[in-house]
């Protein structure tokens, strides 16, 4: 047995395209890159590979590296997008939703991080460029410590948290801006803005539900977790649980400008309708008075009169006047001008 596992790290280091980068932590939490395979099997500390998982033969490499993973590998090598988390025989497994980075920043898209989380080491696997993952590699780069793999892990859950809150932070402020034209003197209408805004928003709450699923499922069976990854949910489940509780209100805070750019412009709305509807009313008794003159019928009124015409003026006025004195009458003008 002891020879088979020195064997296999061998085999896999001849070609091992699927690893992007590979870290050996002392026991201290020390990091130093391997620019090959390290050895998952070392007596003290602990490894982290991440994987490209687009390579056809990524399964078969994780089975020749440790058959003993199992049904680990099945989830690491999977196309299924679902996050979940599973654990059995000291190693914790699953697939959580990540941010997608585009060049050097986090990008609006959703991709999947897969992992496996064993005492001796850390596997993460991704078919897109994840910004979590390259956040802490900077991070360990630089000299962060981790004591153990679980620690590594949960720095990675928090990584992933804090790119949701970075993206979710850039479309609070185009929120902001949109609420302060909302707000200002002159009617806009941003619902087609707000509707792309609305959309960004619920990707981002599927992402922190993704997240809050995962911790929500350690934290249901503390027991029966790997002894190394038992402190997991009491340090993460406050922060995942803010960020939650962060993008509902980005959500409802989206929904409500919504609401408002609706009513403002159905109030518009409304109000043109008014005036043209009011034009309309004092137009239509002079169209009566100037129909009826011109009907050029025998012995018509003012026919015959110098001043026809005048005349004929006076009462197109006058019924117009008469119209407007039984709208304020009625208060038809005024219930409109205190709306």
């Amino acid at each position: 047995m002891t020879d088979a596992r020195i064997d296999r790290p061998a085999l896999v280091s001849q070609a091992a395209p699927e690893i992007v980068w590979a870290f050996a932590f002392d026991p201290e939490g020390r990091a130093r890159p391997f620019a090959g395979m390290p050895d998952l099997f070392a007596d003290d500390g602990f490894v982290w590979l991440h994987l490209d998982l687009i390579h056809a033969n990524t399964r078969h490499w994780l089975v020749e590296m440790e058959p003993a993973l199992g049904a680990a590998v099945d989830s690491l090598a999977s196309h299924d997008a679902h996050p979940h988390v599973d654990w059995s025989g000291g190693r914790l497994w699953g697939v959580v939703r990540d941010v997608y980075r585009e060049m050097h920043e986090a990008g609006e898209q959703a991709t999947e991080l897969r992992f496996i989380v064993a005492p001796r080491f850390l596997l993460t696997g991704r078919r897109r460029p994840l910004q979590s993952a390259h956040a802490l590699k900077r991070k360990v780069e630089t000299g962060a410590e981790y004591e153990n793999s679980a620690d590594l892990f949960e720095a990675l859950l928090t990584e992933i948290a804090e790119a949701i809150g970075r993206v979710a932070n850039r479309t609070a402020e185009r929120l902001e801006e949109v609420e302060d034209r909302v707000l200002s003197a002159d009617v806009t209408d941003e619902r087609s803005v707000l509707l792309g805004l609305r959309r960004e928003v619920a990707r981002y709450a599927r992402l922190a539900a993704s997240l809050r699923a995962v911790v929500g499922r350690l934290d249901q069976a503390p027991l029966g977790l790997p002894q190394h990854c038992r402190g997991l949910t009491a340090r993460l489940g406050q922060r995942v649980a803010a960020l939650h509780g962060d993008i509902h209100y980005l959500a409802d805070h989206a929904r409500m400008l919504n609401d408002e750019v609706a009513a403002q412009v159905s109030a518009q709305a409304n109000r043109h309708l008014f005036t043209l509807t009011v034009l309309t009313t004092l137009l239509l008794p002079p169209s009566l008075v100037t129909g009826y003159f011109g009907m050029n019928t025998k012995n018509l009124l003012f026919a015959d009169s110098e001043y026809g015409t005048v005349l004929a003026t006076v009462v197109a006025v006058s019924a117009a006047l008469c119209v407007y004195l039984v709208m304020r009458r009625n208060r038809m003008l005024g219930r409109e001008t205190r709306a």
